[in-house]
């Protein structure tokens, strides 16, 4: 198991505690084990653009096996746990096991260190969690103002046909990333250039040719202006209705020599409305496999009427040495510990028509994803591991 918070604790049986850098699950002489969560702000749905100072952060308890409505008290510590007070009142566990809870703001020149206990109920005896700290720090962040694209910190990926990328027919302009009224605008439209050329492709593994259109699509990266190691990545996204293209917020290897594992880590990646089992993925790449894929219980996070390209949501991924959680507004919707990566990463936001989706493409040939901003936080227990 992994843990979001980087720092836990175990109890001993003399009910001392130890602290250490641990991604993994707390076992206890107890009927329950408990994960404490401690992330930044990575909660925001809304209709329109909103600042990344108002999301909202997230603190979050796991049990494991879930007792539902078994009581939680959360406790806080503002001298690294020398002396707890109580944060809030006891709250139940749902039937996932989870309790959730709003951490308090941060503070100036110290940090909170959160744990929950577990109270006893009937045979079940009173436990305590290990401990999570809010010691994040924002190393990247960009909320797209002015009028155009920031190219300290963008430049525009695949500005080329290439088959080579699954992209014969299309490929990146600077011209499909827009900024303004403090969003960034990734579109796809046909090619005013090659208007009336046709481009000839063939399904892979069948006789099946089609002919398509030319494209330009909305791709750009921090090549060579923004890497790192281990952290959380989100980006506030409303993402684009029609199949035939899909829209993704994802970070890939920066190409050092040094480190062991080179891993595409796709925060999300979205299919347009009508794909098969909602069309919203989270997964990995990694030697040619592919790990996760399209998350059937991500539309759990809907409400009401909502919808992917209805309204934004905060998708983020917390990448540690142990694993990955993938979530949704804060609500964890995968977790892995399969190829973990130890290289340096950028971050891409795209918006992609490759070959193999262009028959789905509506007859006018456009779709738009909306990003209201991206950032990217480390964890203080694993500043040192991202050797910038």
């Amino acid at each position: 198991m992994i843990s979001d918070s980087a720092t836990s604790a175990r109890t001993t049986s003399a009910g001392t505690s130890s602290q250490k850098t641990s991604f993994q699950s707390l076992k206890r002489k107890k009927a329950q084990t408990a994960r404490i969560s401690v992330l930044p702000k990575i909660a925001q749905k809304g209709k329109g653009a909103a600042s990344a100072d108002k999301a909202k952060a997230i603190g979050e308890v796991k049990f494991s096996p879930a007792k539902e409505g078994r009581k939680v008290q959360v406790y806080r510590s503002s001298d690294g746990g020398t002396t707890w007070t109580k944060w809030g009142t006891p709250k139940k566990q749902n039937d996932d096991g989870i309790v959730r809870f709003t951490p308090a703001a941060p503070l100036t020149g110290a940090h909170w260190t959160y744990r929950a206990e577990a109270v006893k109920a009937g045979s079940l005896a009173k436990f305590m969690s290990g401990t999570a700290t809010d010691q994040w720090t924002q190393i990247f962040e960009d909320q797209f103002g002015g009028s155009s694209l920031n190219s300290a910190m963008w430049s525009t990926r695949g500005t080329t046909y290439s088959k080579a990328s699954q992209r014969k027919c299309s490929k990146a302009s600077p011209k499909m990333a827009k900024v303004g009224s403090g969003v960034l605008s990734l579109q796809v439209k046909k090619d005013p250039n090659r208007r009336g050329d046709v481009c000839k492709w063939k399904k892979p593994g069948t006789s099946k040719k089609f002919k398509f259109p030319y494209y330009l699509n909305g791709h750009i990266g921090t090549d060579a202006k923004f890497t790192f190691r281990y952290g959380t990545a989100a980006a506030r996204v409303k993402f684009q209705q029609p199949r035939g293209m899909h829209g993704s917020f994802w970070m890939n290897t920066s190409y050092e020599p040094q480190g062991r594992k080179k891993v595409e880590i796709d925060t999300v990646e979205f299919f347009g409305k009508g794909y098969k089992d909602g069309g919203l993925a989270q997964f990995l790449h990694y030697k040619g496999r592919k790990i996760g894929g399209v998350q059937k219980s991500a539309n759990e996070t809907l409400k009401g009427t909502d919808n992917w390209w209805k309204k934004y949501h905060v998708f983020s991924v917390v990448w540690s040495p142990s694993g990955y959680s993938f979530r949704i507004d804060g609500t964890e919707t995968f977790r892995t510990s399969k190829a973990i990566s130890d290289k340096q990463v950028l971050v891409i936001l795209s918006l992609l028509s490759s070959d193999w989706e262009l028959d789905d493409m509506p007859k006018s040939g456009k779709g738009s994803m909306k990003v209201d901003w991206v950032r990217v936080w480390q964890h203080q227990s694993l500043a040192a591991r991202n050797l910038q």
